[in-house]
């Protein structure tokens, strides 16, 4: 194996990186940074968005029969395997939004070798899932009691209140667009004020940005925040729930 880090080119514009952990994810040349922690890429999909979003909302609300997500940056895919790997028995519908949507040469790399091949199947399944429009998006069964839909939009024109038929719907965000640095225009706080419109109370939304502009933004649209202790390189992430 070769030592870390180490990259090779899928494509233009992203190479397959091998992250802290051994997992891998994509440099994207686009946006100058990885789609996952290059400190490690699984344990932060787990950590950040599994434990700290779906986890703890199951925890605190353990009689709600089906928890809706919506997901900010489908990207590789990470966060949506975690969350089947690691969910509880409970229902599960996963709405991830994104733009620029990979190709098959470019995700292909993220698995590892040695994975099994119901973890193939799954993977393939949530890539191959048909993406749809902010107007007509519709579920895909990916296994027993995980349900798919997949919308391209960019964020900062996306309503997820209509996605939710003008009512409060999420219990769940995994907020997941490139840094702050790099996509500052996706942690604005007219899309926090949005999300907070279409969440339902009680809701969670992890991110891995534990920035002091990201901190403001949600608060002043009304979200309570928190910071919590990170995973890898980072030191923190936040974690804000809807109180209102």
């Amino acid at each position: 194996m070769k030592p870390f880090p180490y990259e090779y080119e899928v494509g233009t514009g992203n190479r397959i990186i091998t992250s802290g952990d051994g997992s891998a994810t994509l440099y994207s040349d686009r946006f100058g940074e990885s789609y996952r922690s290059s400190g490690g890429a699984a344990a932060e999909s787990l950590h950040v968005f599994v434990r700290g979003g779906l986890l703890r909302y199951c925890t605190e609300n353990p009689a709600e029969k089906t928890i809706r997500i919506l997901e900010y940056g489908f990207g590789t895919g990470m966060n949506t395997m975690s969350t089947i790997m690691h969910a509880p028995e409970t229902d599960i519908e996963y709405t991830s939004l994104d733009l620029f949507p990979l190709r098959e040469q470019e995700y292909s790399g993220i698995l590892p070798e040695n994975a099994s091949e119901e973890i193939r199947t799954l993977f393939r399944s949530i890539h191959t899932a048909e993406w749809c429009t902010p107007a007509d998006c519709r579920y895909t069964e990916i296994r027993k009691n995980f349900r798919l839909r997949k919308i391209l939009c960019d964020f900062r024109t996306f309503n997820p209140l209509n996605a939710g038929d003008g009512r409060p719907w999420i219990n769940v965000v995994y907020f997941d667009p490139f840094s702050p640095s790099s996509e500052p225009e996706c942690w604005e706080e007219n899309i926090f004020r949005s999300l907070i419109l279409a969440a339902k109370p009680g809701a969670i939304l992890a991110t891995y940005s534990a920035k002091g502009d990201v901190k403001r933004a949600l608060r002043s649209v009304g979200w309570e925040v928190h910071r919590v202790p990170g995973t890898g390189t980072k030191r923190h992430n936040l974690i804000a729930e809807n109180r209102l």
